[in-house]
C-alpha cells in the first residue's frame, strides 16, 4: 500500500494533478504523506486534488509549498474537503502551503485546520495577494 507520495519539482500540470487525485482516491486509507512542492498546478488541477481529500484517512503531512497557481477557490475547496472528513482531522500533524496564492481562502483554511487536535506545524506564509 502507498504511504508516501513525493512529487517535488516535477512540472506537474493538470494531467499530473488528475493522476495525483486518482492516486489519492485509490490509496486514501494508507497515505500518510503528500508532498507536491514547486509544481505549476493550475486552480483546476488543485481542485481535483482537493476533492480527493475526502478519501484520506491517515494523512499526517501535506506539503504544497511554492504551488503559486493554487489560488483562492482551490484553497477554499481544500478547506471544505478536509473539514468534511472528520476521520482525517485528528491525523493531520503538518500542513504547509507557503507561497500558494491563497490570500482570500486563508480564513477558511485557518478555521478548518484549527479543528485538527494533533496539528504541530501549520505554515501558510507568503500568501498575500500578488
Amino acid at each position: 500500500a502507498v504511504q508516501q507520495l513525493s512529487l517535488n519539482d516535477v512540472a506537474m500540470k493538470d494531467s499530473g494533478a488528475e493522476a495525483l487525485s486518482n492516486t489519492i482516491s485509490r490509496h486514501g486509507l494508507t497515505l500518510e504523506m503528500i508532498v507536491v512542492s514547486n509544481n505549476p498546478i493550475s486552480a483546476d488541477g488543485a481542485m481535483l486534488i482537493a476533492k480527493a481529500f475526502v478519501h484520506l484517512r491517515v494523512l499526517q503531512t501535506f506539503d504544497a509549498n511554492g504551488c503559486a497557481l493554487w489560488q483562492e477557490e482551490a484553497g477554499e475547496s481544500l478547506a471544505e474537503c478536509i473539514q468534511a472528513n472528520p476521520v482525517l482531522l485528528p491525523s493531520i500533524r503538518k500542513f504547509r502551503m507557503v507561497g500558494c496564492s491563497l490570500s482570500k481562502s486563508l480564513p477558511a483554511m485557518v478555521k478548518c485546520l484549527a479543528q485538527c487536535p494533533n496539528l504541530d506545524v501549520f505554515d501558510v506564509s507568503n500568501n498575500a495577494p500578488e
